[in-house]
């Protein structure tokens, strides 16, 4: 799709996209940064100053989505996209066996290489595509916010991985974001209420 297509929900909550990949002998991908933390950041930043004592851009922000996109800002992410681009050192768009390796001790994670391995490349063809990687780590944070596991390696992995990652800035941002929308707008209110981010404020 066409970075200028997104809704302002899409562009606040879309996770990183791969919207091409060269030719085999170049081996590069064009990665589509949207749901990064830091394009996240600036995103819910530039809300917070938007939506500011102005309430023809603050109704424009509910219309878009934006106070659902920006509640869900406040819950931990792990930006497993981000990861990804990282770990893919020759930007082929795949990640193979060596890389994750490479990848994970960088991070500091050494554990159970094989069994996460086996869990990443659902469809064992050596690489790990970016769906995949996303997709798994994805649905085992899921899973966890379940009280569940559906492997506990992997599991383990995305405990470790989410300790990792400070996304006080976000979290800053979209809830002063949020205020400002709700100090003087009833509706905003509400979807914040039923989203059952009142806490997190």
């Amino acid at each position: 799709g066409n970075p200028e297509d997104l809704s302002l929900e899409e562009a606040i909550l879309g996770d990183l996209q791969v919207i091409d990949v060269s030719e085999p002998s170049l081996r590069e991908v064009c990665y589509f940064r949207t749901g990064t933390r830091l394009a996240q950041t600036f995103a819910a930043g530039a809300l917070k100053n938007l939506v500011f004592d102005d309430p023809m851009h603050q109704e424009t922000v509910l219309n878009e989505g934006g106070v659902s996109a920006l509640v869900d800002l406040l819950s931990g992410k792990v930006p497993f996209g981000e990861l990804f681009s990282k770990m893919d050192q020759d930007s082929s768009g795949g990640i193979e066996d060596a890389e994750l390796r490479a990848g994970l001790a960088r991070l500091g994670w050494y554990e159970h290489l094989d069994e996460i391995w086996y869990e990443l490349d659902k469809d064992k063809s050596g690489d790990i595509t970016f769906a995949e990687f996303v997709d798994r780590l994805n649905a085992e944070k899921q899973a966890q916010q379940e009280g569940r596991y559906l492997s506990l390696v992997v599991s383990q992995l995305v405990t470790f991985l989410s300790n990792l990652f400070d996304n006080s800035l976000v979290y800053e941002q979209a809830a002063g974001a949020l205020w400002s929308l709700c100090v003087k707008n009833a509706d905003a209110v509400d979807e914040v209420i039923e989203a059952g981010a009142v806490p997190a404020l």
